[in-house]
């Protein structure tokens, strides 16, 4: 593959369940953009458990992800996705934020995900190629795994941080028996969390991106999840220019509706699937809702970062 020209790579940071899924299907439908999802999940959701594309099919048997790991690999099982995965969590996960502020730890990761540096430089450029798209939309979200998008030199990043009220973000983690559409079975349920478990992720993931990348060599931009609901268009337009594109917006059918076409993102949330014309609204469903001793418990051990953040 080659890799002598520069991808773009728009690159959401935030924690779980912040609105990210919504916002790289927004930038998604922009002439030009592409939406890959959550393409770091893509080798043990999609290449081990064949879960769903976001067109509905399942992974191998999408023709868009079949042409684009021929074009990549020569097949879905020419490159060792077990490997990916080991090499991911040895050196990707939550866990290992607290390297990121370590000396020489560049070099030293470079050295150590050789083989998964190679294969996801590989894997979008092969994604561009397929699509004729300047700009990929990435939703990992993971600081960890935007740190080592950054060691891959053909990698244009443009970092969108994301952030949602935590209370919000805990009363999501809370619900019980929301159907994971894309499961291995059709009872399988989303995953929960406690509201401290979900705090000290929330408190985790967006210190460590706001400290790494607000002054740093990749754009940055930071949003609250909440004022880009209110007005998702003109916000996307501040976006644009954020990213110096100058595309129309033609999907939106007014300041809050958009036509939602189906795509191809890997993992994410269940509105993944959404087609047609979407309403966008924040989502404030959990402030009646919320149990007063979760929504007690997330503002003690998030208040540092509210105020930062302008959310109190």
């Amino acid at each position: 593959m080659p890799t002598t020209n520069k991808i773009k790579v728009v690159y959401i940071l935030g924690s779980g369940r912040s609105g990210t899924t919504v916002l790289n299907r927004i930038l998604g439908q922009i002439d030009g953009f592409f939406s890959i999802g959550e393409i770091r999940q893509v080798w043990d959701r999609h290449i081990i458990e064949n879960r769903l594309c976001g067109c509905d099919a399942k992974f191998r048997d999408c023709p868009f992800w079949t042409k684009v790991f021929n074009r990549a690999f020569g097949g879905f099982d020419t490159v060792d996705a077990a490997k990916m995965i080991r090499e991911h969590d040895a050196h990707v996960r939550t866990r290992h934020i607290p390297s990121l502020y370590l000396p020489n730890n560049d070099r030293k990761k470079r050295e150590r995900l050789g083989y998964y540096l190679e294969n996801t430089e590989k894997l979008y450029h092969a994604v561009a190629a397929e699509t004729g798209s300047k700009v990929l939309v990435d939703s990992s979200k993971l600081p960890t795994y935007l740190h080592t998008l950054s060691l891959i030199p053909s990698i244009d990043l443009h970092i969108v941080h994301l952030i949602r009220d935590p209370r919000a973000v805990a009363y999501s983690w809370q619900k019980a028996n929301k159907l994971q559409p894309d499961g291995g079975s059709d009872k399988e349920t989303m995953r929960r969390l406690s509201p401290a478990r979900t705090s000290a992720l929330w408190v985790t993931w967006n210190l460590a991106g706001d400290m790494l990348w607000r002054k740093g060599s990749a754009p940055y931009l930071r949003m609250r999840y909440e004022q880009f609901m209110e007005q998702p268009r003109t916000h996307t337009e501040a976006l644009l220019k954020f990213l110096d594109e100058d595309r129309s917006l033609s999907a939106f059918t007014s300041e809050r509706e958009i036509c939602m076409t189906p795509d191809h993102t890997v993992a994410g949330n269940p509105n993944r699937f959404m087609t047609g014309n979407v309403e966008l609204r924040p989502d404030d469903a959990w402030r009646p809702r919320i149990k007063k001793w979760h929504k007690w418990t997330v503002t003690g051990l998030t208040w540092p970062l509210l105020k930062r953040y302008g959310i109190l």
